[in-house]
């Protein structure tokens, strides 16, 4: 399941002497060559994450113990078990019944987990698409990483502003999406949680008390 998840990644990618372009992500900084996601990481995509993670280590692992995030909080917030997910009596046993379920939670923005979570998705998702570059022999490297503020003030003028409430879907367009509503976002610190934007101006937090996703900050490096 991960692989479609990181050719999902790399479908699109358009490098030409002019300008550079990552599907999904909107080019914040051209200097340096940095992206940000255009939505927050998905449900769909922490359990793509997850299924490559329990494939390949133990449950006794930091590794695993990284990729499962809070689950009776996961219960509360979407309503079924986090196991429950991909297979559960708690989702109905009807394939038909089961592909909208999911189909429906998919698209909402992964929460209940913690900041060095947060990171160890980023860690993983980096190894995965640079391997994949690797093996078609690519001359350069993509670096995921969480957003400091200063990237999120940098993105603002290229989000769409919107008033969505808290684990809305996340809705595709062209700009980057959810940066004023939806859930709150780790930042790079993890003393500053982006929670909105006052007088064009990105807001932070300590509290953990809101419902907190995140999204990838690329970095884009020629060999």
């Amino acid at each position: 399941m991960y692989k479609t998840f990181v050719i999902f990644f790399l479908m699109g990618l358009v490098l030409t002497p002019q300008a550079q372009k990552l599907r999904g992500r909107v080019l914040i900084d051209k200097e340096k060559k940095i992206y940000l996601d255009k939505t927050e990481i998905t449900v769909n995509q922490w359990f793509e994450y997850y299924t490559d993670i329990k494939s390949r280590y133990s449950e006794q692992t930091a590794q695993y113990s990284l990729s499962v995030p809070d689950t009776a909080l996961f219960r509360q917030i979407y309503g079924f078990s986090f196991f429950g997910y991909l297979d559960s009596t708690e989702i109905p046993t009807v394939k038909k019944e089961r592909k909208i379920l999911q189909k429906k939670v998919a698209t909402l923005p992964m929460s209940c987990f913690t900041h060095r979570q947060a990171m160890a998705f980023c860690q993983w998702l980096t190894q995965k698409v640079n391997k994949e570059l690797k093996s078609q022999k690519k001359t350069y490297q993509l670096t995921f990483s969480l957003p400091t503020v200063a990237d999120y003030q940098n993105a603002f003028s290229r989000a769409k502003i919107t008033q969505n409430v808290p684990l809305s879907p996340c809705v595709k367009g062209s700009k980057i999406m959810g940066l004023t509503d939806n859930v709150s976002e780790y930042s790079s610190d993890f003393q500053q949680i982006i929670c909105g934007v006052e007088n064009k101006t990105i807001k932070t937090t300590s509290s953990t008390a809101q419902p907190i996703g995140f999204r990838c900050k690329i970095q884009l490096t020629e060999e």
